[in-house]
């Protein structure tokens, strides 16, 4: 005879269904697609930013070495860089030598193998795959570390979204991209230490061993998890349940084991830990401020802070809202922690604006559950009846599909705006990768200018393009070094001493103005001195090569490196000029070879156009219309404002600058019979810049020479294209 709870249970068990028809499927599955969709857009736009890619190539130099000579200290790439450590007499200073090393602390050796290895085998849009699933795995992360801490999807996707989109303008391919996902990991490593199995404590164990090795933002990990311990500890010791005070003493012996694998795991051992702190808190840390990235937030060039204060601004909102309704919760010590490590955040982005990622990544999982508390708050009181919240659940899933539909229809439009169509910037150089780091703009030409005519010796480089040059040499295989040593780059307080960067900017901007970033143009009282003191300076430092990209010719050195006594061009092209001290032996040696024409040019664009400008300022007819000439061949081989502008500049007498006019007029008359076939290849905005540049001309010339016709059509057409190098310029940076 059946038991009550079998007869009760057949009582209660449903009709099976008459019809064919097929089951409906469980609610908010629908929802769940529209908030997947959702995340997935906002990840695909954050992981699309362009940036110059200035730390991808260091780590591409970086992961090299390490692949042929392991982990070390001593700079290969440098000579400018700060020396190993010393053996010094005794045993003492001996093991402190050992175990707190100098010399290149490269905490992001193991992250730099892995970009290096990525591209070798799969080449350099590998890079690009690489970041964009690196961060679509931090935003399921963080929503997942939301989820488990209480919040509802909607918050926790909302938050993980807004975290992507603010973060945007700093996301990079380099270890920093590490760091971003590994905290998102360390605090759903706590959250489910807390909510579900203090056993997940000593997850926190393998992070470390790997955040250690592959990006110094671990120490940050460490103060975030050091304040989530004293949380921890404060609940427990109030705590009801028996086994509540056990998870924090966990969480501390796996957080105390988790720094320990920072320094036992590190070649640097105690130097891993302590070379973070001391360039962050360091007498000398506000020198490192001047590099753009590292500047605070109100000062910083690469981006604006209204997004990260809208950020601010709505967790501040969250929090007040919530406070209001559970005024009790907001008061205990887990959520105390959580406060104080999202404005510890929050403080630290303000500091340097380059930890706006990291501090919106470490603050949306908390910020989910403040939403989430305050719209219910606010929820409970104006929907209390059942009726209301099926009205509210119905608009709020419609809402959600209309965002994630309008997000997906504006990234794809946006997309293949930039990157589906021919590469206007460049004609060799069109890869999704070249696309996002505009590698079109770094030195190609003068490296493989350096490689042809085996040259080797010091150098003077600029900042951001060090990690390239380090990067497109051939190193010797025995030392790991390049040919060609660098002045400095992006590896800052990594590889270089204080002395290193003052002794930079006072090449950039001129001596005594060592706290200056140098991103714009410095007043130069004295050029001529100028010039003078920066040839002796660098004579004193050995360095007799000096390279000058376009973009930073209004630089006290750029201004300088032109015309330093003594220093002579001997490679030009659209983006960037060489320069050699002939007071050297090597630098004489190869002025010599490019004067005799036995120089070996990487294209013969370069090598008309060098030949151009070294004949400038031509003073009789004959040079100037050689220059012309020259300037004419090497557009013909590839088209180039520098071209156009090299002839301009040699017109100096009326039968120069008749040929300068109809080389000009057939620039720009080819261009305009073409231009839509032009547009449709690669390439396209240089040759609109070059044809911009010789319509400018042909309107000045046929103004002066009083030429109505031909000034009203150059005229025309100049404002045409003006009007397209916006548009251009606009495409090409998103």
């Amino acid at each position: 005879m059946p038991s009550r709870a079998d007869r009760n249970q057949t009582a209660a068990a449903p009709v099976p269904p008459t019809s064919q028809a097929s089951p409906k499927p469980p609610r908010g599955r629908g929802r769940g697609v529209a908030l997947g969709l959702l995340l997935l857009v906002a990840t695909l736009y954050a992981a699309s930013h362009m940036d110059q890619g200035i730390d991808t190539w260091i780590s591409l130099a970086g992961g090299r070495d390490v692949a042929a000579h392991g982990v070390r200290l001593a700079d290969p790439f440098s000579f400018n860089s700060r020396p190993p450590s010393s053996s010094l007499a005794g045993e003492a200073n001996r093991l402190w030598s050992w175990l707190h090393p100098s010399g290149w602390i490269n905490q992001n050796w193991l992250t730099h193998l892995l970009l290096f290895e990525l591209q070798r085998i799969a080449g350099l849009d590998a890079l690009v795959v690489w970041k964009l699933l690196n961060y679509l795995l931090a935003a399921a992360v963080l929503v997942a570390a939301a989820r488990v801490r209480g919040a509802a999807a909607i918050p926790a996707v909302a938050a993980a979204c807004a975290a992507l989109v603010v973060s945007r303008d700093y996301l990079s391919m380099r270890g920093q991209d590490v760091t971003n996902l590994l905290i998102a990991i360390l605090l759903l490593a706590v959250a489910l230490t807390q909510r579900r199995n203090p056993r997940w404590a000593w997850a926190l164990v393998p992070i470390f061993a790997v955040w250690g090795n592959a990006h110094g933002g671990f120490v940050y990990g460490l103060v975030i998890l050091a304040i989530i311990i004293a949380g921890a500890w404060l609940a427990g010791a109030g705590a009801s349940r028996k086994d509540e005070p056990g998870r924090p003493r966990l969480l501390a012996l796996a957080g105390a084991a988790a720094a320990a694998t920072t320094v036992v795991l590190s070649p640097y051992r105690l130097a891993n830990l302590t070379h973070p702190l001391v360039i962050s808190l360091g007498a000398d840390a506000p020198l490192w401020r001047v590099v753009r990235e590292w500047r605070p937030l109100f000062s910083n060039p690469l981006s604006s802070p209204i997004p990260f204060l809208v950020f601010v601004a709505v967790t501040v909102l969250a929090l007040a809202v919530r406070g209001r309704g559970a005024a009790r919760r907001i008061v205990q010590p887990l959520d105390v922690a959580g406060v104080v490590v999202v404005l510890s955040a929050f403080a630290l982005a303000v500091a340097s604006a380059r930890f706006v990622p990291l501090a919106c990544f470490t603050a949306a999982p908390f910020v989910a559950c403040w939403l989430d508390d305050a719209t219910a708050s606010i929820g409970a009181g104006v929907f209390g009846q059942p009726a209301h919240r099926r009205i509210v659940r119905v608009v709020t899933d419609l809402a959600i599909w209309v965002a994630a539909a309008a997000a997906a229809v504006a990234f794809a439009v946006r997309a293949d705006r930039t990157y589906g169509g021919p590469w206007p910037q460049d004609t060799l150089r069109t890869g999704l990768f070249d696309r996002m780091t505009h590698s079109h703009q770094r030195p190609w030409g003068p490296c493989a200018f350096l490689a042809a005519n085996g040259v080797s010796g010091r150098m003077w480089n600029f900042w951001d393009e060090g990690g390239f040059l380090a990067s497109c040499q051939r190193p010797d295989p025995a030392s790991g070094s390049p040919p060609v040593e660098i002045f400095i780059d992006g590896r800052a307080q990594a590889a270089y001493d204080p002395e290193a960067l003052r002794s930079y900017l006072d090449l950039l901007n001129g001596p005594g103005r060592s706290g200056q970033a140098g991103a714009s143009a410095v007043a130069v009282p004295n050029l001529e001195a100028l010039r003078s003191w920066t040839a002796q300076r660098l004579r004193e430092l050995d360095v007799w090569i000096a390279l000058v990209p376009a973009s930073h010719q209004k630089t006290a050195f750029a201004r300088a490196a032109a015309a330093m006594p003594g220093w002579h061009l001997v490679y030009i092209d659209a983006e960037h000029s060489m320069f050699v001290d002939t007071e050297s032996v090597s630098g004489r040696s190869l002025a010599e070879r490019v004067s005799r024409g036995a120089a070996r040019y990487p294209d013969e664009a370069s090598a008309k156009l060098t030949a151009a400008f070294r004949l400038l300022p031509a003073r009789s007819e004959d040079e100037q219309r050689r220059a012309i000439e020259l300037a004419e061949q090497s557009y013909g081989a590839l088209p180039s404002r520098l071209a156009v502008l090299c002839a301009t500049s040699a017109a100096r007498s009326p039968e120069a600058a008749g040929a300068a006019t109809s080389f000009c007029r057939n620039v720009a008359e080819e261009f305009a019979a073409n231009r839509d076939r032009h547009r449709a290849a690669a390439g396209y905005a240089v040759r609109l810049d070059a044809a911009t540049t010789a319509l400018e001309y042909l309107a000045t010339s046929a103004k002066k020479a009083g030429q109505a016709d031909l000034l009203r059509w150059a005229a025309s057409w100049l404002t045409s294209c003006r009007a397209e190098e916006d548009a251009l310029a606009e495409q090409v940076l998103w």
